[in-house]
């Protein structure tokens, strides 16, 4: 999710039509795919989500946070030293004991920092340009050092994956999601706060390791990234279908059982998922939706 957060930030504008566009694109989605969501849900699991506009369904909340964060973005960037405050208010927001689901605040705050950190990285040469010479130069010494060792690189990334992971996952459970307040995960404010400073950092690192391999030439996964918004929103509803494979088959429990066969099932599922949503068809499909709902509401109410 921080690198989701990033490259958001990265292409994010602040001209004077930007709230519009971030609500056509974000909030229509949200609404549609929430109903659209419910209605899966209650048909295929028998389950009634509550308040799903409220308490944001599945993975829907990208779309809430990311939106709150563009509307605002035009007023971030002109308060110095936001990134700094971004994060303080991060570690602040899980204090309350209240739903930090509700509207997906508590994520918004906790992904905050890493979105305009993608968006002021568009300018970090400028940034670079305004240190002391001295701190300058050991920046772009040591970027220049691990650019020109791949290997390294590469060795380096991995294993902080790992190691994050294994911390997500077994230590830390529940931090990296930024969902529940210190209460709720049942620790005190000073550890929590630590904790999520940790979770937001990591977050933080891994994204800009990843951004030294970044390169302008088009691949294959150009066309993914361009149609990542419709990959995001419907793979859930692929992954319901495979989360009943491995608990109602008999299949489905030899693989979750077996370490080898369940990475090799989600190395394969993710590859399929890929396959099957990075079409245009599909994210063409969802920005007609999208249209076709913002006339019917918009247009309307404007004659």
């Amino acid at each position: 999710m921080p690198i989701f957060f990033f490259v958001a930030g990265y292409f994010s504008k602040t001209d004077d039509n930007s709230d519009i566009k971030a609500f056509k694109s974000l909030i229509i989605p949200f609404f549609v795919f929430s109903v659209l969501w419910y209605i899966f849900d209650y048909f295929f699991r028998g389950n009634v989500p509550p308040m799903p506009f409220i308490f944001p369904v599945s993975g829907l909340w990208f779309l809430v946070s990311l939106f709150s964060i563009k509307l605002f973005l035009p007023i971030l960037i002109k308060i110095k030293h936001i990134f700094w405050i971004s994060l303080i208010m991060a570690l602040l927001i899980a204090i309350p004991d209240v739903p930090n689901n509700l509207l997906s605040l508590g994520r918004t705050f906790g992904f905050t920092p890493v979105f305009l950190l993608g968006h002021y990285y568009k300018n970090s040469e400028e940034y670079l340009d305004s240190l002391r010479v001295t701190i300058k130069k050991i920046i772009i010494s040591f970027r220049d050092f691990i650019k020109n060792n791949k290997v390294l690189l590469f060795f380096i990334l991995i294993a902080s994956l790992i190691i994050i992971d294994i911390i997500g996952n077994y230590i830390l459970p529940g931090r990296f999601t930024f969902r529940l307040s210190y209460i709720e995960l049942h620790q005190g404010f000073k550890y929590g706060m630590l904790k999520r400073l940790f979770a937001i950092s990591s977050g933080i690192i891994i994204t800009l390791l990843l951004t030294l391999f970044m390169t302008d030439k088009k691949s294959f996964l150009t066309k993914i990234g361009r149609n990542s918004l419709a990959i995001y929103i419907l793979h859930f509803y692929l992954i319901a279908f495979s989360n009943f494979f491995i608990n109602k088959t008999s299949v489905g429990h030899l693989i979750s059982n077996n370490f080898f066969l369940a990475g090799t099932y989600i190395i394969l599922s993710t590859t399929i998922i890929l396959i099957i949503l990075s079409p245009d068809i599909f994210n063409d499909s969802i920005r007609k939706l999208t249209s076709y709902v913002w006339n019917i509401f918009f247009k309307t109410t404007s004659k």
